[in-house]
């Protein structure tokens, strides 16, 4: 039977003085963010931008070099989103890709491989999945180390070797 008021999540009539949804008042500050929002965005600089042009030549010269800095230090991080490590087990049936931070993005079972047992398998894929979460650390390694070689940060990360 319907009443033609709003239910509760218990299913229970709303009481008339309390409308089902969203607060009246908050509908037009939504509208108001969704309408300033992309205007700021539009029209506001970067810190960066703002001072650019201060007419102190050595600020606009480190402002600069930090441009440059933070460009590569973006293009860093494409580079290491793409990275694969890849591991190999049961005398190569099993191959593994696996994601900088040790997450599984290709396992390829050899059809050959399904003569081992189960707990064969099994440590067959681990054995595997650990070898490309090595490698993929090792090839992370070696891109960043050039931004961290001679810095104090070369010092806190784990050396190669290890």
């Amino acid at each position: 039977m319907t009443t033609g008021v709003p239910a509760t999540r218990d299913g229970a009539a709303s009481p008339p003085w309390r409308p089902a949804g969203p607060p009246r008042h908050a509908q037009p500050l939504d509208r108001f963010k969704l309408s300033i929002i992309p205007m700021l965005r539009s029209t506001m600089k970067s810190p960066m931008e703002a001072l650019r042009g201060s007419g102190d030549e050595e600020l606009d010269r480190l402002l600069e070099q930090f441009g440059q800095e933070v460009t590569g230090l973006e293009e860093l991080q494409e580079r290491i989103a793409g990275v694969r490590g890849r591991g190999e087990a049961a005398r190569g049936h099993v191959a593994v890709e696996a994601s900088p931070a040790g997450a599984l993005t290709s396992l390829t079972i050899d059809p050959r491989a399904m003569r081992l047992g189960s707990a064969e398998l099994a440590a067959a894929i681990l054995q595997a999945a650990g070898e490309a979460a090595r490698d993929a650390e090792k090839q992370v390694k070696e891109l960043v180390n050039p931004y961290v070689a001679d810095t104090l940060l070369e010092t806190v990360l784990p050396s190669h070797g290890e």
